[in-house]
Formats: structure tokens, sequence, C-alpha cells
């Protein structure tokens, strides 16, 4: 859960363990290495949301949200080379950092699923207030 960069990666990869072939085994390894050589990776909350990435990301589209709890949503309609199947994902942060995230295959229903996880991580952050 702390390493939302290698989602995709470790997702194909994941679909190749029983015929995988000398390409995907590269792909291993390059993958292996990445993590070797990127350890100090991981997640990252600010007291001050203003000083966080996402936080900047938004401004720089004009778009200005000062609250504490954030999802984004994506889909890519047929792109999967090996089915020709759709990808979906969800990332979902609190404080800046991320929280919760997915990477599926089909995407029928990925919106859906986004907003379940965010509406169970906000009834949680609301037994945590007190609210």
């Amino acid at each position: 859960m702390t390493r939302t960069d290698i989602i995709y990666a470790v997702n194909k990869l994941a679909k190749l363990t029983r015929k995988p072939g000398k390409e995907h085994f590269e792909a291993l390894i390059h993958l292996l290495r990445y993590l070797r050589d990127n350890t100090l990776r991981g997640v990252r909350f600010y007291i001050n949301i203003t000083e966080s990435p996402i936080y900047r990301m938004l401004l720089n589209q004009n778009i200005e949200e000062k609250h504490l709890f954030f999802g984004f949503t994506d889909s890519l309609w047929n792109d999967d080379q090996d089915s020709g199947r759709s990808n979906g994902c969800f990332i979902i942060t609190y404080m800046g950092g991320i929280v919760d995230h997915s990477s599926n295959m089909p995407v029928e229903a990925e919106c859906c699923v986004a907003f379940m996880a965010a509406s169970h991580l906000r009834m949680l952050l609301c037994e945590f207030e007190g609210v």
C-alpha cells in the first residue's frame, strides 16, 4: 500500500505467473531494480495541505481544493495488448498522502468501486473524529 508507483506493473506481472516469457522475466528484473534503487520512497502526509504535491498539482490546473480527503479516478479503454480489455484505477488521498488505491480490469464499475472505497474511508474518518 505504500508503493503506489508500481501498482500497474505489479498488476500486469501478477497476471503472467502461469506461463511467463523472456520479456516478462526481463520486466520483472527491471521492476526489482527499480525497487532496489528507490528504497526510500513511501507515503508522506502533510499537516498543512497547501504544502502537498497534490495540492500544487490541482492549483496548477486552476482547481483550489483545501479538503484533506480527495480522490482521483481514471480508465483506459481497450488498451491491454494481451487481452484487449480496459484498465481502470483510483487513488484516494488524505492529508496529501495516498490511503487507498486500486488498479483493475475490467472497468465496467470502476467509478462505483472508487466511490464505495471513498465512502468507507469517509465513514472511518467520521468515527475517528467522533462525528
